[in-house]
């Protein structure tokens, strides 16, 4: 069902559940409803299915159709967190759900796998769109902490692909053993470092 002749036949679900005076979203033919507990969820249910199929003569998808917790809710790739403030019992926040994030990588490794055909600047170019997207999208939500991570990934991603693409064996090999280096100097220094800061200890 498009979503525009669904706007035109649940409108009057839209006016029955306004009536109610429940908290409820609907996007084209999925529609949420909010409630306060699990016994008055059963009783809308009920009752809202009755009124799909008696008067809009629609058929319920048992299958799609669930009460859960709000931490086991998502929707149009949202999701919900407690708040895990003090005093704030039943509170909840909007998050970005994880097969949001799934589904980000995915698109991510497309433009960023190796044997894609593509200059770095066109690299770019798709990674700032649909990044710029993506977060305008979530905007309202939390949990970007995990967008660091994410860009320390792409990075890699980009370097693998630039050292694949541009750069002959040798210096591929080069850039290699120069981030082992790197890496093993970076592990020498930080226990040289431990060292000195035990020996500076006082001993009693």
């Amino acid at each position: 069902m498009s979503n525009i002749l669904s706007n035109i036949l649940f409108n009057e679900l839209d006016k029955e559940l306004t009536r109610r005076g429940h908290c409820f979203v609907r996007y084209a033919d999925d529609c949420s409803i909010f409630l306060g507990s699990k016994r008055a969820a059963q009783r809308v249910l009920a009752s809202i299915t009755q009124f799909l199929e008696k008067k809009l003569r629609l058929e319920v998808n048992e299958e799609k159709t669930s009460i859960c917790r709000p931490v086991k809710f998502t929707l149009l790739g949202h999701g919900f967190v407690s708040s895990y403030k003090k005093g704030d019992k039943g509170v909840y926040r909007l998050c970005i759900a994880r097969k949001s994030w799934e589904r980000l990588k995915l698109k991510i490794k497309v433009i960023t796998r190796k044997t894609r055909p593509a200059t770095v600047g066109e690299r770019i170019a798709a990674l700032n769109l649909l990044m710029r997207g993506w977060v305008n999208y979530f905007r309202h939500a939390t949990g970007f902490q995990k967008l660091r991570d994410l860009d320390a990934w792409i990075r890699w991603c980009e370097r693998a692909a630039v050292g694949q693409m541009d750069s002959p064996l040798p210096t591929r090999f080069s850039v290699y053993c120069c981030f082992n280096l790197l890496s093993w100097l970076m592990r020498m220094y930080n226990l040289v470092f431990g060292l000195c800061v035990e020996n500076l200890k006082p001993t009693y």
